[in-house]
């Protein structure tokens, strides 16, 4: 059986969290790259308030959420297989 190295397996899975998280909420939302970004951006309209961003959806939050706790929880099962290997 081949070591993992551990160091590198949880960077790697780590590195690779944000785009599998955009690219889900945004196959769910069928949005576009540019439209999930912009929805994080805040609102550079001179009359909204400073600091204020995009009001997302209760779908699209929703969404966002369950992404997060699946990504969450997938991240999780691979550290306890990656501790299973050291014990």
């Amino acid at each position: 059986m081949k070591k993992t190295n551990v160091l590198r397996s949880i960077h790697d899975l780590l590195t690779k969290a944000p785009i599998t998280f955009r690219e889900r909420f945004r196959k769910e939302c069928s949005c576009s790259v540019p439209t999930y970004y912009r929805n994080m951006r805040p609102n550079t309209d001179k009359h909204a308030p400073r600091n204020s961003y995009p009001e997302l959806s209760n779908i699209e939050k929703k969404a966002a959420i369950e992404q997060g706790e699946k990504l969450i929880h997938e991240l999780k099962q691979h550290l306890e297989e990656l501790r299973k290997e050291i014990v």
